[in-house]
């Protein structure tokens, strides 16, 4: 039995592809492993994100290439072939983000094992909640779940067991200026809303308790179908009126300021009349200056960005927003950073996410004139705690508060979201609560997490 290795760096969106990967092969004569040393073949799916996240990459890949193991490098490094070349050889197996579907062919290749070309699917029927199976030859990435025929088997690939992603679209429909992802996933790529509403049905009946919907942009998915984000959300609405009785919550995933702005009144009303969605929303807005924007190539302002921003704090109770900002732009000046600086005051973001800037190869940022490394260390440094201060000021009122905690995973203790989404460590709290609410006192905080205690069960929701 052929063995085989997935290793994940990156977002969310990787995750799912890696779950989509997971769900062709399961159907085959394979054993998903949990360590390089145990495999035959480890898929690793790679991230582009920053200069840092490539080198962290790439070491990991240069030790599996050394461990005499077949490798197949997934995700969005795989757009920079000439990288990979340089450093790993010649001799590379590549699968792009685009075309998961055909990993079998790829495994077939490299390791001369018969592999069946036919994936079994698993649809839930809504009148008797029965899972059935089907066997189909899948001819796009696009037709697959992250559930297969056995179920959830997210096996090593999340230890968060009752989280899962499920994937809106690929690519997006910006041409950011620094960004090498959309170099890897070029063109936006939606999947089908009933494919989408079909795997989020399947997962909660398949007691999954938290559903991340993810994209590159959420903001833009149905651009390509005519159709849109708030038209899915709609229906997703209706699924969970029709599962009540199910405790579970869903987050939305990143969406930029350039589509939000169409839509964020609609979007607000859907948060505030479905309790089964986080009041949580990501909006990157990047800098705080409408010349490092425009130079960005956002398409969108810092006035669009506020009054989105102002009306979601106006309208959804507690909302939780959080943002990126990238510090150190080529064409950032003093008084950019500034602006950003002020707009982070402004806004009071729950969380945000400081980016040193790195050139990406093959995008345009790269080629501008940098600024010293020391100036953007220091900007860094600055915006940082900048962050870290209002983190703290927007959790402290939560201290000596009693709150409804819906816990949802493990690490070295349970760990639950408040309904903004807000983390809560819950210390002394046993496995039998995962995937349930709880009342609990909040005692005291760091910069991200609440940390509580005397706990009591909760009304269910």
């Amino acid at each position: 039995m052929l063995k085989i290795f997935i290793k994940t760096f990156g977002c969310t969106l990787n995750k799912a592809d890696s779950l989509l990967i997971q769900n062709i092969l399961s159907s085959q004569n394979v054993r998903f492993v949990d360590s390089i040393s145990d495999a035959d073949i480890v898929i690793t799916n790679t991230c582009t994100v920053k200069s840092l996240t490539v080198k962290k990459v790439l070491k990991y890949l240069k030790n599996v290439k050394n461990s005499n193991k077949k490798l197949i490098v997934a995700g969005c490094l795989t757009y920079n072939r000439e990288l990979l070349v340089e450093e790993l050889g010649e001799k590379i197996t590549i699968l792009k983000p685009q075309e998961i579907q055909n990993v079998l062919k790829i495994i077939k290749d490299i390791s001369g094992h018969e592999l069946s070309f036919y994936v079994n699917s698993i649809n839930s029927n809504s009148e008797s909640n029965n899972i059935t199976c089907s066997s189909h030859q899948i001819t796009s990435k696009y037709e697959l779940s992250v559930i297969n025929n056995t179920g959830i088997n997210i096996n090593s690939l999340e230890s968060r067991k009752g989280i899962l992603p499920i994937p809106l679209n690929d690519g997006c429909a910006s041409n950011c200026t620094f960004c090498a992802t959309k170099k890897a996933r070029p063109v936006l790529k939606s999947y089908s809303s009933e494919r989408i509403l079909a795997s989020i049905k399947d997962a909660i009946l398949n007691n999954v308790y938290e559903i991340q919907l993810t994209s590159q942009d959420s903001g833009a998915y149905g651009l390509d179908r005519k159709t849109n984000l708030i038209e899915l959300l709609e229906n997703v609405n209706e699924l969970c009126e029709e599962l009540a009785d199910k405790q579970f919550r869903i987050r939305l995933g990143m969406m930029n300021p350039v589509h939000l702005k169409n839509f964020y009144v609609e979007l607000a009303e859907i948060l505030k009349s479905n309790e089964k969605i986080y009041s949580f929303l990501h909006i990157p807005i990047q800098s705080g200056s409408n010349r490092v924007l425009k130079h960005m190539k956002r398409q969108n302002t810092v006035e669009e960005f506020l009054e989105i921003t102002s009306y979601l704090r106006r309208t959804v109770k507690d909302i939780f927003i959080m943002t990126d900002v990238i510090v150190g732009y080529p064409t950032e000046s003093e008084s950019d950073f500034e602006e950003t600086l002020e707009l982070l005051r402004k806004v009071k973001p729950e969380t945000t996410n400081v980016s040193k800037f790195s050139p990406m190869a093959n995008t345009y940022a790269a080629k501008l004139k940098q600024i010293p490394r020391k100036e953007v260390n220091k900007r860094s440094k600055i915006a940082a705690a900048l962050c870290k201060e209002i983190e703290h000021e927007v959790r402290k009122k939560y201290i000596n508060k009693v709150v409804k905690v819906f816990v949802t995973e493990k690490n070295k203790t349970l760990t639950g979201r408040l309904q903004n989404y807000i983390q809560v460590a819950l210390p002394h709290l046993t496995d039998q609560y995962l995937g349930k609410f709880i009342n609990a006192k909040i005692l005291s905080l760091n910069n991200v997490t609440l940390f509580a205690d005397e706990y009591k069960m909760a009304v269910k929701m």
